[in-house]
């Protein structure tokens, strides 16, 4: 049942909040996801991977959801602190209902909400609706990644860990995948911690499983990396280990023989190597509220933490 019905320029609408568990407003959320962004949270919710902490925030017209935002509250670590944050994500309205602050009231309720308790709010916005967040005092913030070229051939050869690429639908790898996730440390500036739900959302018990190919195990030194290897160039979106891993030897076994460059999509504590450039995602830009952190800091959050 709605928690209550809400006036919103003179017509009434009701409203719903973290309801993941009743079916039916599941369901509407599912159609609205798909028709909106073309993916449904139901195998990750059915695969039991869905958290307390990603609350979903939801306006309907009688049975019919028109417009959502979901809330997640993130942990991260940072300089051996840990900071408490907030994440606007799948916010959308139906094409017949824009316009009509609908948005703007589900945005403020979550802020009344969550604010308070967490050290900073940020999302992640498309070029579309760039000027639609400053109205509720976000503002654009700069996100970093580093950079090595992969000159010394001969020592890379001679630091080479095994590696094993992850099959997520053996079991074998799921318990391994699951088991890391739950204990992994920090690693980098900005680590996010205890995030093993968004690693399973994006690692192959989903609909959004665009890292279900990149997750590669080290054994010899319990990591996991978060990666793809493409011509000459080794990305590395994550690394996840239950102690500090050794980032040029996870860097140095992953490498190929016509790897030049590694780009890491985090920044490294010891930035010794390494050079910094903007990261620039198409079509995605990061905006922060309560903060200024990412303009006196080079920092940037993984994929992995992106809802």
């Amino acid at each position: 049942m709605p928690t209550r019905f809400v006036t919103i320029q003179n017509k009434v609408y009701q409203f719903d909040y973290d309801y993941k568990n009743t079916d039916f407003r599941r369901e509407a959320l599912n159609r609205m996801t798909k028709e909106t962004w073309g993916f449904s949270f139901e195998r990750w919710y059915q695969n039991g991977f869905w958290p307390d902490s990603c609350v979903p925030y939801s306006l309907f017209d009688l049975q019919k959801m028109v417009s959502h935002v979901t809330a997640t509250i993130f942990t991260f670590a940072l300089e051996g602190k840990t900071l408490k944050a907030l994440q606007l994500g799948t916010v959308m309205t139906d094409p017949d209902y824009r316009g009509r602050g609908l948005s703007r009231w589900l945005i403020d309720r979550v802020l009344e909400d969550f604010e308070q308790q967490v050290d900073f709010v940020f999302l992640y916005a498309n070029d579309s609706v760039l000027d639609f967040y400053p109205k509720f005092g976000f503002k654009r913030a700069p996100e970093f990644f580093a950079v090595a070229e992969q000159t010394d051939k001969d020592r890379i050869a001679a630091n080479k860990a095994d590696v094993r690429k992850l099959d997520v639908t053996q079991q074998q790898d799921q318990q391994i995948l699951m088991r890391i996730a739950s204990q992994t440390t920090a690693q980098y500036r900005m680590t996010p911690l205890q995030n093993q739900s968004m690693l399973f959302l994006y690692g192959g018990f989903s609909e959004l499983s665009f890292l279900k190919d990149c997750m590669y195990y080290l054994p010899e030194i319990d990591t996991i990396a978060v990666a793809s290897v493409k011509e000459d160039a080794l990305t590395l979106y994550d690394v996840l280990s239950p102690q500090k891993a050794p980032l040029d030897l996870v860097i140095s076994s992953l490498a190929q023989p016509g790897t030049k460059r590694a780009e890491l999509h985090f920044l490294p504590d010891n930035l010794d190597n390494f050079s910094t450039l903007p990261l620039k995602e198409e079509d995605s830009t990061l905006f922060m509220r309560k903060s200024n952190l990412f303009h006196v800091k080079q920092l940037c959050l993984p994929v992995t933490s992106h809802t």
